[in-house]
């Protein structure tokens, strides 16, 4: 199945490009491209580079039959949290973000949209905790749309507001697996070493 990536609301300039989202320096001035691709395909997906733990974890033969909870990959830097859960509507939660960790967000049985918006353009609703790693933002009139089918998955880093379980043509129970990379971690397996 195409992957497919839709803007909510009014915002243009957004256009679909080999299945990656390209956006014109107008539409979302601070926004980064979310990158998003087909597990089996990961490693030739540009934007994952790093990620190869996260992958490994994805890549088991047993992602449908492991309970909902957390999963260690390494330590605190890299871990898995299974979910089952339906999805919702865009007006019944709030947006997320992260400031120490990069999500890998996958569905394995099911689909679901991710709204996305970039922090600097969100108002925040409750302030970032920093032993959760999150802050709530409003959820905006208009954002970017990506939708996710099983073997499907979308890389969103600190910037990258995230509000992700929305209905996609209509509601429908999902499972899926958040891998939680740290930034320090990830500057490490690309080899940066500036601050």
């Amino acid at each position: 199945m195409r992957e497919k990536t839709r803007l909510v609301g009014t915002v243009a300039g957004m256009a679909l490009a080999a299945g990656a989202l390209v956006t014109s320096p107008t539409a979302l001035e601070a926004e980064e491209k979310v990158v998003t691709g087909r597990v089996a395909e990961w490693r030739t997906t540009p934007g994952t580079e790093g990620l190869a733990k996260a992958f490994a974890f994805l890549q088991r033969s047993d992602l449908g039959a492991l309970e909902p909870g957390r999963y260690p990959i390494d330590d605190d830097d890299v871990f898995a949290l299974v979910s089952v859960g339906g999805t919702r509507a865009a007006d019944s939660a709030q947006f997320e973000g992260h400031r120490r960790y990069v999500d890998v967000q996958c569905v394995v049985d099911g689909q679901e949209a991710i709204g996305v918006a970039s922090t600097a353009s969100l108002v925040t609703a409750v302030p970032y905790d920093e032993s959760k790693d999150i802050e709530l933002f409003v959820t905006p009139p208009t954002f970017q749309r990506v939708e996710l089918h099983a073997g499907q998955f979308a890389v969103l880093t600190p910037g990258q507001a995230h509000l992700p379980s929305l209905n996609l043509e209509g509601p429908h129970q999902v499972r899926k697996v958040v891998i939680k990379v740290s930034v320090a971690y990830l500057k490490r397996a690309r080899g940066e070493t500036h601050p």
